[in-house]
């Protein structure tokens, strides 16, 4: 019970301090903060000291793929992660306004539900759903063949992508320092205490849930069912606000990811301009299946 009690004041903490102002640190989230890197990557992996290209139009369509859907990756799993929290909220009022009239449909539903506008949210979850899969897969594919499937012939240009994705990782921990030093030692005393025992949580769950149980055999069933209620709508906006920190942790690590990929995807994009490489090496040549025959460019990098 006190693991419980705990874990709810942590939760309701970390959410006050999403909603009060705190604001991650914004320079990670811009484009411009990464194009200096972008440039000297180039510069080192694309050209010679001369100027000369050092690989192939077909290696540079793979890297744009590769940025591109890195990019998409991150951006498909902010939006999936926001529609579903807002779906799994909507369910969530739906089965208390069930629970709550159970018993007598008398009395009013705690949550007002315009159900037409429902019904369109959680279509929209699932569509957001299917693409965020289906870009999962497409990525997937993308790694597999351009970093470890051999695609790239150049040594140099291998570590290239070695190296750009050691720096993605890298944005991604500083998002996360930066998550932490805002949040101070809650996020430590949460995160390597209270979420490092899986099996402790488990016990402290089942002992906040059960602990209703007695009350069934000795009170009457409308306070029993009343019990039942409030304890579960007390575990619900536990759950919700844990998911609800971690929707927002994960949302400003893709945003750093996405930026950084974003930098680096356009500086190639506009140097493959400047190649004047023909319009095929600007096509998309991965799918959810792995490769696939031309069928879309790669946009814009002004249209992401």
């Amino acid at each position: 019970m006190k693991k419980i009690t705990l874990l709810i004041l942590m939760g309701v903490s970390l959410a006050m301090h999403a909603r009060s102002g705190y604001q991650p640190n914004h320079n990670l989230f811009y484009a411009d903060t990464f194009n200096n890197h972008a440039t000297a990557w180039v510069n080192a992996y694309i050209f010679d000291r001369y100027g000369n290209q050092i690989v192939t139009d077909i290696e540079l369509q793979y890297i744009a793929n590769l940025m591109y859907f890195s990019y998409r990756r991150s951006q498909e799993t902010v939006r999936a992660q926001q529609a579903a929290l807002e779906a799994l909220q909507s369910v969530w009022h739906g089965f208390q306004n069930i629970a709550k009239r159970r018993l007598n449909p008398s009395n009013p539903a705690p949550y007002y539900i315009d159900v037409a506008h429902e019904v369109k949210k959680s279509e929209d979850f699932w569509r957001q759903y299917a693409l965020h899969q289906r870009i999962s897969s497409t990525y997937d594919h993308t790694v597999a063949n351009v970093v470890h499937g051999g695609l790239l012939t150049s040594p140099l240009m291998v570590q290239g992508v070695k190296d750009m994705r050691t720096e993605a990782r890298k944005v991604m921990l500083d998002a996360l320092a930066d998550i932490k030093q805002h949040l101070g030692n809650l996020f430590d005393y949460a995160f390597n205490r209270h979420f490092k025992d899986d099996r402790e949580v488990t016990r402290g769950i089942a002992d906040f849930v059960m602990s209703y149980i007695p009350q069934l055999a000795v009170n009457t069933f409308v306070h029993a069912d009343a019990l039942h209620n409030t304890v579960s709508d007390d575990t619900w906006h536990m759950i919700y606000t844990v998911q609800e920190v971690g929707v927002q942790t994960w949302q400003a690590i893709e945003q750093a990811r996405m930026a950084f990929y974003k930098a680096h995807y356009t500086h190639l994009y506009r140097t493959m301009q400047r190649l004047r490489l023909n319009q095929p090496y600007f096509a998309i040549v991965f799918g959810d299946h792995g490769l696939v025959a031309i069928s879309a460019l790669l946009p814009e990098p002004n249209n992401l």
